[in-house]
């Protein structure tokens, strides 16, 4: 759900949202595990990002902040989306930056429409732990602890996250933190939360990684759709 304050979205149940930001977050009341999830593609291997013009090169950010590039190739028809992401708290651990990295490439690199061709769509996560304290300059920023019940983001990455460590293991609804990227990317949530629970805004949009984090009853995990792939590229200046 999503609760506008004037820009952070996030959760029902979480903490309140940041004024000055918008601040979304996860569905609630997500179904059993699933006892046969269907395995997510395996990861793409890191590339450099691709400039307009298909030379190595930075991609273009969004105006609303947070670290997220997004090149495109026309020339190779190639998409590649590039976030630096640091996850710190008491609840971060090595670990758990290696999950939801993974998570995320699995979940997010696809294939998407552009043009009328198939473009492949590479995600790259730039993931790193800090125990530090002190956040480093130019990484969206991800608190991790265990009272986190229900996690929150802001869009385009352009404030903190909460998440739970729980999320890393999450064999119930095993696309948590891949929810919560949609966020960074800019995505709102594709549910509203009702007294009944979580439902979709639009039922005929099974497994969207915006509405849902767990797998359908055949094992189906959820997954983005092409018009948000193309809500990307817009806000990211293509």
């Amino acid at each position: 759900m999503v609760t506008l304050t004037g820009g952070v979205s996030t959760e029902a149940q979480a903490a309140p949202p940041l004024q000055g930001a918008v601040s979304t977050a996860e569905p609630a009341d997500a179904p059993p595990p699933n006892s046969n999830p269907v395995q997510a593609c395996s990861i793409l291997e890191s590339e450099p990002s691709l400039g307009a013009s298909g030379s190595a090169g930075g991609g273009k950010a969004s105006s609303k902040g947070g670290s997220t590039t997004v090149a495109v190739d026309d020339k190779n028809q190639t998409v590649i989306i590039r976030t630096k992401m640091e996850y710190s708290g008491p609840g971060a651990t090595q670990a758990y930056v290696d999950a939801a990295k993974k998570q995320i490439e699995q979940t997010w690199s696809g294939k998407m429409k552009r043009d009328g061709k198939s473009y492949t769509v590479k995600v790259q996560i730039d993931a790193k732990l800090n125990t530090s304290g002190k956040p480093t300059p130019g990484y969206d920023q991800i608190n991790v602890a265990a009272g986190n019940a229900r996690m929150n983001q802001t869009l385009f990455g352009a404030g903190p996250g909460n998440q739970t460590a729980a999320a890393a293991t999450d064999k119930g609804s095993p696309r948590r933190i891949a929810h919560e990227y949609g966020h960074t990317l800019g995505l709102d949530d594709g549910y509203t939360d009702t007294p009944d629970g979580s439902k979709p805004k639009d039922p005929t949009k099974k497994n969207d990684i915006m509405s849902e984090t767990w797998p359908d009853k055949n094992g189906v995990l959820p997954h983005p759709y092409q018009d948000q792939y193309d809500e990307v590229l817009k806000s990211h200046g293509w």
